[in-house]
């Protein structure tokens, strides 16, 4: 079976043209509002966020040496930025997610139970 393919050809003033860029202006103006905001959270998420070793202990309700032994432990892993000792965000939110770092498995000199 043939498929049969019309086209059309019409022509727009410069009045209808403007008449409908006016009545389409709010929508695209919402489009690219949206388009805008998506790009902004993803610059945003691809920043590398960190904790302070001061954060940590507070988020896990720990002294700072516990902390500093969960480093040594391998369980959470610090970073060296700019002279300061910082423990990347996304990892210290999934490992308290995930509870590999509960307050019940350190002891209170710091090491693994």
């Amino acid at each position: 079976m043939a498929e049969i393919f019309r086209t059309a050809t019409f022509t727009i003033s410069n009045g209808q043209m403007a008449s409908l860029l006016d009545l389409l202006a709010p929508v695209m103006d919402v489009f690219v509002e949206k388009v805008a905001q998506r790009v902004r959270e993803l610059q945003e998420a691809a920043k590398p966020r960190y904790y302070s070793r001061k954060e940590v202990a507070d988020l896990l309700h720990v002294s700072l040496p516990t902390v500093h032994a969960m480093a040594n432990a391998g369980a959470i892993t610090p970073k060296k930025v700019g002279g300061r000792v910082l423990f990347e965000a996304q990892i210290v939110d999934e490992a308290i997610k995930n509870g590999d770092l509960r307050k019940s498995t350190w002891n209170k000199k710091g090491g693994l139970r």
